[in-house]
């Protein structure tokens, strides 16, 4: 139980910097974007940074699970470790920033964007720096330095909202209601009224920059050195996982990527909007996911050596599975509060049927998270390229069949196909996973105590669905709010430590 507490206390300072970070972005940012950009403009930034999750995955190809890894089987080469994956990340990166930055026009025509090469340009730039910082990342928490790492993340994302506000609300508010001629040419040396969504990246590149420098330190304080047979070790174990990245992102952005050439472009870009914001209202399950991947990794290749490390990666994954449950019904027990509250566009709400669908592929998406240590413990990672390639085959099968069909259905809302095959695909992958690790790193998991926790939860949600629907606000939140506390009542029974009468 030590040792889960003490993944659970890494989880927390990860989680807390990534939740006030991307709460202050979410709460902050969203209704910003939505009362300056239309419906049509946010799926324009979704679908642009859909993009950038699937570009960092090829920058960055598997090298911090191989990091990971290496720098836990040899205590004793822990620089050269860091030093050659981050050399070999430099070089890559160099070269693929500068395929972007030739190939820019070809590109945005290809994204749809003809005459904004420099998206294509700014995200080029801000995925190439992203990657430079992902071993010294990796680097900080192999040596379990989560506050520094949660500074560096709170104060890049700190940067990049402070540059949104200054550029979509400060700039134009002084420049409208004031228009002194003195302020005016100090604001207009660094503002431009019609650049419109390109400050979004602006302020993304600065904040990028600003992480890169603030990581500096870390990168120079190790012996620099290339060990080429250390590399070649690196890379074999590395690569499969390039592929699980890839397959990763694919399963989570490719659905929004898709929309857009499935449909017509006007209709697809708002679809696309609409299913973005939904997608955000599941903040606080991705954001705990977010944390718990950047504690549980070097955690699970450090208890790998304890004789009692399989127990615990079992409870870990009932815990992780309740906790994720217990967000699931707070924020579906609220989900009329929360659209009303940040987004205030009527356009988002008809939405909301998809919530439960999304937030449950997040649920197992973790989940899978939570088995896949088998695979990396016992040097098979190419299981985990196999599984995820048949997770994107599901992806790729589903958006392209189920998009046009709801589409035809209820039109406006083909992006419920896209929900429907983002919980298919992970659930698949779960499914898939553990039957493969029973075999290759058997581990006895709680299976029965895990879908009693989810069944539950989806149980109530529908429960609760059926029951409100002609109720006042007022007896739908709170008999919201009681069956969330029966939950965690009955989870904190069934959990609660027993006491060993002697």
């Amino acid at each position: 139980m030590s040792a889960i507490k003490k993944l659970l206390g890494q989880t927390a300072v990860y989680g807390l910097s990534s939740i006030l970070g991307r709460m202050a972005n979410y709460l902050l940012l969203t209704p910003l974007f939505a009362r300056v950009f239309s419906v049509e403009q946010f799926g324009v930034i979704t679908n642009t940074y859909s993009w950038v999750a699937m570009m960092i995955i090829f920058f960055t190809y598997g090298l911090e699970t191989g990091f990971f890894r290496y720098a836990t089987a040899h205590e004793d080469r822990k620089d050269e470790v860091f030093s050659t994956a981050f050399i070999s990340v430099l070089g890559s990166s160099i070269l693929l920033v500068g395929a972007i930055l030739y190939f820019a026009q070809d590109i945005a025509v290809a994204m749809k964007y003809p005459q904004h090469k420099e998206f294509i340009v700014y995200l080029g730039i801000i995925v190439g720096i992203d990657a430079l910082t992902a071993i010294p990342f990796a680097g900080l928490r192999m040596k379990e330095k989560a506050k520094k790492f949660a500074f560096i993340r709170l104060f890049s994302l700190g940067i990049n909202i402070a540059l949104n506000f200054f550029f979509y609300v400060i700039c134009p508010y002084l420049t409208n209601e004031y228009n002194f001629p003195w302020l005016n040419k100090i604001i207009y040396s660094v503002y431009t009224p019609h650049i419109g969504v390109r400050y979004v990246f602006i302020a993304n590149l600065v904040a990028s920059l600003v992480t890169f420098v603030l990581l500096l330190p870390e990168m120079l304080k190790h012996k620099w050195k290339f060990d080429i047979p250390l590399w070649k070790k690196l890379i074999p174990y590395s690569a499969p996982m390039l592929f699980v990245g890839l397959a990763g992102a694919v399963n989570q952005h490719f659905d929004k990527l898709v929309t857009n050439y499935l449909l017509p472009e006007k209709i697809a870009l708002k679809e696309i909007g609409i299913y973005g914001a939904i997608f955000k209202l599941s903040i606080m399950i991705t954001l705990f996911i977010q944390a718990y991947q950047y504690a549980a990794e070097p955690f699970f290749f450090k208890k790998s050596k304890d004789i009692d490390a399989k127990k615990t990666f079992a409870d870990i994954a009932k815990y992780f599975t309740l906790i994720t449950c217990i967000g699931f019904l707070g924020i579906m027990l609220s989900a009329e509060l929360l659209m009303t509250v940040l987004l205030k566009r009527p356009e988002y709400k008809e939405g909301l049927t998809i919530l439960p669908l999304i937030m449950m592929g997040a649920i197992f998406y973790g989940i899978y998270y939570s088995l896949s240590n088998w695979y990396k413990l016992s040097n098979k990672t190419y299981f985990g390229g196999l599984i995820s390639a048949l997770g994107s085959i599901v992806t790729l099968v589903g958006n392209f069949m189920l998009i046009p069909v709801f589409e035809k259905i209820a039109p406006g809302k083909g992006y419920i196909g896209c929900a429907i095959t983002n919980f298919s695909c992970y659930l698949v992958m779960v499914i898939i996973s553990y039957f493969l690790g029973q075999k290759y790193y058997p581990i006895d998991y709680p299976v029965k105590r895990i879908l009693f926790y989810l069944g539950l939860a989806c149980a109530l949600v529908v429960f609760d669905m059926l029951v409100s629907i002609h109720f006042t606000p007022l007896l739908r939140y709170s008999l919201g709010f009681t069956l969330f506390l029966g939950y965690v009542g009955m989870a904190y029974v069934l959990e609660k430590p027993k006491k060993v009468i002697p």
